[in-house]
C-alpha cells in the first residue's frame, strides 16, 4: 500500500485474530475525522482519516472449519421393548416403594433410620453431615452479626416490617421452634450462625412475611453449612405417577401439613448449628437464638421431610 502512496494506520500483513483494539470511535464522530475517499478496485476502497489511511472493504478468508453430521441408530431388542411397554402399562397402578439410588444414597439413608426416634410426640432426626465437616465446620459469626447489623438498620427505617418480623420470631419461641443459647454454649467456638431476612409476599393475605435463613452463608475461604450436609436423595414420588393415580377414582383429597419442616425436630447436638442474632428491643445488644426444629433454608431439609413421612409411613 505505501508504493502506492498509501500508509495505512495498522500492519495488513498481521492477523486480525491478533490486533488489538486501541480506540473505539462512535458513529457519530466517524464523518469528522474522515476526508478523501479513493477506491482500488471493486471491493476495496481506502479512506483517509486524521490519524492515517484505513483500508475498508471485503476481504477474502478462507475457513478451515469442518462440520462433520453423524448419526448413530441403535436397534432396541425386543426384550428391552417387552420391559418398557410393561413398565408403561403398569404406570400408576403398581405400588412402587423403590426409589432410584445415587451414589451414596443408600448409606445417608441407613444412617438416617439409625438416628431417627420419637420423643414426646415428635419426630426427631440428625442433620446428613459429610465426613469431618461438623469439626472443622467455622461459626460465620462474623458474617452473620454484618447481616443483622445491616437488618436493624433497615428495622430502624420500617417500624412495621420490625413488627411484623418480631411477631414471627415470638411465635417460634412460644411453639418452641425456637430457644435462647445458652451461655454455657456461646462459649464454645463450635457451632455455626446463619444470617436472615425477609421475604414479603404482597399477595398473601395471612403469613405475608417469611424469615429465610441463609444455610449457603460464609465467610471467605471457608465452607458454609449447606457445604457441610448430604442433600441427600430425592424421596418424593414420580410426578406421572402421582397425576395418574389422581385421576383413578372421581373424588381426590388434597392435604397440605403447616410449616412442615418446622413439625420435625432436631437432634440436639445438630441445634448448635442453627444459632442467629436477634434483638426485642432496636437499641439493645442482640441475643443468641437456635432452632430446635427443622428449618427451611438447609440444602437437606426436603430429603429429611421426606424421609420423615416415608419412616413414618412404614409403620402402618
Amino acid at each position: 500500500m505505501e508504493t502506492k502512496g498509501f500508509r495505512l494506520t495498522f500492519n495488513c500483513s498481521e492477523s486480525s485474530e491478533n490486533c488489538e483494539i486501541s480506540l473505539l470511535i462512535g458513529s457519530d464522530f466517524y464523518w469528522s475525522l474522515t476526508h478523501r475517499i479513493k477506491r482500488l478496485d471493486s471491493s476495496l476502497v481506502v479512506v483517509e482519516t486524521s490519524l492515517g489511511w484505513s483500508l475498508q472493504g471485503k476481504c477474502d478468508e478462507q475457513s478451515d472449519c469442518t462440520s462433520v453430521h453423524l448419526i448413530h441408530s441403535e436397534e432396541e431388542s425386543i426384550s428391552a421393548e417387552l420391559r418398557r411397554f410393561w413398565e408403561i402399562e403398569s404406570l400408576g397402578i403398581r405400588d412402587n416403594d423403590s426409589v432410584s439410588l445415587g451414589n451414596g444414597d443408600e448409606e445417608i439413608l441407613s444412617e438416617f433410620d439409625k438416628s431417627v426416634c420419637f420423643v414426646d410426640g415428635r419426630y426427631r432426626v440428625s442433620l446428613p453431615w459429610k465426613p469431618g465437616m461438623r469439626e472443622v465446620l467455622q461459626n460465620n459469626k462474623t458474617v452473620a452479626r454484618k447481616r443483622f447489623e445491616g437488618l436493624v438498620r433497615r428495622f430502624k427505617c420500617d417500624h412495621e416490617l420490625f413488627c411484623e418480623y418480631k411477631n414471627v420470631i415470638d411465635n417460634y419461641v412460644r411453639e418452641g421452634i425456637v430457644e435462647r443459647t445458652s451461655c454455657d454454649s456461646l462459649s464454645d467456638s463450635q457451632g455455626f450462625y446463619l444470617p436472615h431476612h425477609a421475604v414479603i409476599r404482597s399477595d398473601k393475605t395471612t403469613s405475608r412475611l417469611r424469615i429465610v435463613f441463609d444455610g449457603s452463608a460464609h465467610e471467605d475461604g471457608h465452607s458454609s453449612l449447606n457445604q457441610s450436609l448430604y442433600t441427600g436423595p430425592n424421596l418424593h414420588p414420580n410426578m406421572l405417577e402421582l397425576l395418574l393415580r389422581f385421576r383413578k377414582n372421581p373424588v381426590a383429597f388434597t392435604a397440605d401439613v403447616k410449616s412442615a419442616f418446622l413439625q420435625i425436630e432436631l437432634d440436639l447436638r445438630d441445634r448448635e448449628f442453627t444459632r442467629f442474632f436477634w434483638t426485642d428491643n432496636l437499641n439493645n445488644n442482640p441475643y443468641v437464638l437456635n432452632f430446635t426444629r427443622v428449618l427451611f433454608g438447609l440444602r437437606p431439609s426436603p430429603y429429611l421431610l421426606a424421609a420423615t413421612l416415608k419412616h413414618h409411613f412404614k409403620k402402618y
